[in-house]
């Protein structure tokens, strides 16, 4: 590996190498909202490629003690469409198969 790419695996609290894995399964987990609402977001928008067949966890803790957690672009920004309505204090999820020019 590359420094650049070793430099990449430090930022990262896990990562796992699927070289010679033929067809991968990706851990899943799921978000809880309140009212027992679930968001299921696909590994794509939670683990990166630092290297050929190197994925990494796209999270990390927070180094201070605040009572919020963020949910990043990453989670958000892969198909899925993301309504924030800020005067109710509420956020829509939903699934979606668009995709931008660039991607």
């Amino acid at each position: 590996m590359t420094t650049a790419t070793q430099q990449q695996l430090q930022t990262f609290d896990l990562c796992f190498n699927i070289s010679g894995v033929e067809n991968p399964k990706y851990p899943s987990f799921s978000i809880m909202f309140r009212n027992d609402v679930s968001f299921f977001p696909h590994p794509q928008n939670y683990l990166v490629e630092v290297a050929p067949d190197v994925k990494c966890l796209a999270m990390q803790g927070l180094q201070f003690d605040f009572s919020f957690n963020t949910i990043g672009n990453m989670l958000q920004r892969q198909n899925f469409l993301v309504i924030y309505d800020r005067q109710s204090s509420m956020i829509g999820l939903a699934p979606s198969s668009y995709t931008t020019s660039s991607e």
